[in-house]
């Protein structure tokens, strides 16, 4: 069987610290699966997945045979196509994020995944820019088109300024152009959600949010399990106020026989890597200059940045998304 050798990060067992991660030689199969490409990466970025998945916290939803691979968010150049796929061609400058449970490691010289998660980069981006639309705009994506947001609606974002918070206020405001978007925010990130389009910043180093914006609200996207997020919602809506969280769903069942009683719906999902309509909607706001890509940091491709890269994400506090530049 003829085999391809490449550099990629990866760990050999669920990791206790970033210093178990690796980037080394790996080899794989030169053959494509049927609808499978190979992406030249460029650029790839990270999410909170990655590490979860490394240090074995998803143990109930992903299996993990080692070595694991890390990464799943990609931006590259086409260099190989299997003999169904149709999408692309050799040549290609495409962006868009693994299939999370059959084909990670977009952090590597080289990625294969089913084409059906990958789009056409955007030629108005970078490689580091379009790397950022992966996992965290998908999420943010999803989360909306599973409520009833639209003009006359109003939606809050839990941490606005993280990497699915940053594109949640967007895709809100000006695609799904709801009236109202309200946030939480460090005192010295309220300007640059403003800026995405939130009308109802809260520094929550100032101020409780619950106290702010009271029970105005229809749609909570909540990226930080917080159930005070309950508060804010219209009790007993017509149709009914709803929480899509995008990290977990215990914090609500706890709360279960309180939201019915409100009438509040609330749902957990695990994003469609493949989705409908996201290409279509980044390239609209693209083309009407209303989507702005906030990017936190980037690191070079090498031991070290990758390790400095997932400890910056652990951290919590990155502004936008964490970057790996891959090729220069």
């Amino acid at each position: 069987m003829s085999t391809l050798t490449y550099k990629a990060a990866y760990y050999n067992d669920y990791i206790t610290d970033v210093n178990d991660i690796k980037v080394g030689e790996v080899t794989v199969a030169s053959a494509l699966g049927a609808k499978q490409i190979r992406i030249e990466v460029h650029s790839a970025s990270v999410n909170p997945i990655d590490w979860k998945l490394a240090k074995g916290g998803l143990k109930a939803f992903f299996s993990s045979t080692f070595p694991s691979r890390l990464g799943y968010d990609v931006s590259g150049v086409v260099v190989a196509v299997g003999p169904e796929a149709t999408k692309f061609k050799v040549g290609d400058e495409v962006f868009g994020s693994l299939d999370a449970k059959a084909f990670p490691g977009a952090i590597a010289e080289y990625a294969e995944t089913d084409e059906s998660g990958i789009w056409h980069k955007p030629a108005s981006l970078s490689f580091e820019q379009a790397a950022s639309l992966g996992v965290a705009a998908k999420t943010a994506f999803e989360a909306l088109l599973k409520t009833k947001a639209g003009p006359g609606k109003s939606v809050f974002v839990s941490a606005g300024a993280g990497g699915v918070g940053t594109f949640a206020i967007q895709f809100a405001k000006h695609y799904f152009k709801v009236d109202k978007v309200a946030t939480t925010v460090s005192t010295q990130k309220v300007d640059l959600v403003k800026s995405l389009g939130a009308t109802d910043p809260v520094d929550y180093k100032k101020d409780d949010f619950t106290k702010v914006l009271k029970q105005e609200y229809d749609i909570v996207i909540d990226n930080t399990a917080d159930i005070n997020a309950v508060d804010i919602l219209k009790p007993n809506n017509n149709p009914h106020s709803q929480i899509i969280s995008t990290v977990s769903l215990a914090i609500f069942k706890e709360q279960d026989s309180r939201l019915k009683d409100l009438e509040i719906d609330y749902e957990f999902f695990f994003l469609d890597a493949a989705i409908k309509g996201f290409a279509e909607a980044v390239n609209e706001l693209l083309d009407a200059g209303k989507l702005q890509i906030t990017i936190d940091s980037i690191y070079e491709f090498t031991e070290q940045g990758v390790r400095d890269a997932i400890t910056r994400s652990i951290d919590g506090h990155a502004t936008g998304k964490i970057i790996i530049k891959v090729k220069n």
